[in-house]
C-alpha cells in the first residue's frame, strides 16, 4: 500500500536504482502498461519487466522486502 510505496521512495533516495526494483501487489508484478488495480502512485514505480508473478520477479533477486 501507501507505506510500501513510501519505502520505495526512501530506498531510491538512499541510492537504490529504480531499475532494480520490481514491486508487486495482490495482482502480481506492478509493470509498465498494466491497467488492473493501478493508480498514479503505483504507476510511478511500475517496473519495465516481463515478470508477471512474484515467483518470476524473485528469479535472480538478491533481496526481498515484504
Amino acid at each position: 500500500g501507501a507505506a510500501a510505496l513510501a519505502c520505495l521512495d526512501l530506498l531510491v533516495l538512499m541510492g537504490m536504482r529504480p531499475e532494480n526494483i520490481v514491486p508487486t501487489d495482490i495482482e502480481g508484478v506492478v509493470y509498465r502498461g498494466r491497467t488492473s488495480l493501478m493508480d498514479e502512485w503505483k504507476a510511478r514505480h511500475a517496473a519495465d519487466t516481463d515478470a508477471r508473478s512474484l515467483r518470476e520477479a524473485l528469479d535472480g533477486a538478491d533481496i526481498f522486502l515484504g
